[in-house]
């Protein structure tokens, strides 16, 4: 939204400068107002977690199936 200071923002693995506001509504990770994406490491993203915790385990799968839906 163009709004508020900006900072570096973690989507993936991938850096973009944007506001708190943008970062997050694009499902990243904010990494504070003023910093740059040269001095943030932005880690690969685990596969199949879902949650955000780093590790695969029940509750990625219970995500999953709560998610899962018939499309009639």
């Amino acid at each position: 939204d163009g709004t508020g200071t900006v900072g570096a923002c973690c989507i993936g693995s991938d850096c973009s400068i944007l506001s708190e506001s943008d970062c997050v509504t694009s499902g990243g990770t904010y990494n504070g107002a003023g910093s740059d994406c040269g001095s943030v490491f932005c880690e690969t993203p685990c596969e199949g977690d879902m949650n955000g915790d780093r590790e695969v385990d029940v509750n990625d799968l219970l995500i999953f199936l709560t998610s899962w839906v018939d499309c009639e």
